[in-house]
């Protein structure tokens, strides 16, 4: 008695292993380009509310530095910036929006601010 491989059999894969394989590693291919489309798409729209956040901060500075901040707009590629003000009691109030694209979407982000009345020197008259 020969121990041993089966009459017939021969060493390596058939077919329907090698095709279980092939799909195998299909899926798992194609997972790897969703999820680096998905990266990509997340990672585009992270920069452009980045610079959108950027550009509303470098503005809002800006007006608060202002002895007399007035509205305005500007417009940076890719972002529209607009900016109310209005009295606020002793206070200056001021509205900013902000307009930018993500890649697909529109998006606006709109912040406030209040500045302050400037404050006398102490032992000044009012």
């Amino acid at each position: 008695m020969v121990i041993g491989r089966p009459f017939g059999a021969r060493p390596g894969l058939g077919l329907t292993e090698v095709l279980v394989a092939v799909v195998v590693l299909g899926v798992g291919v194609l997972g790897a380009v969703a999820t680096t489309t998905l990266a990509v798409r997340t990672l585009g729209a992270a920069a452009a509310r980045e610079t959108a956040i950027r550009l509303a901060g470098t503005v809002l500075d800006s007006l608060l530095q202002e002895e007399a901040p007035v509205a305005g707009e500007q417009v940076h590629p890719g972002h529209r910036l607009r900016w109310t003000v209005r009295p606020a009691g002793r206070a200056t109030r001021i509205v900013l929006e902000v307009e930018y694209r993500d890649g697909t979407r529109r998006r606006r982000l709109s912040f406030e601010a209040l500045r302050a009345a400037a404050l006398r020197p102490i032992g000044e008259e009012p």
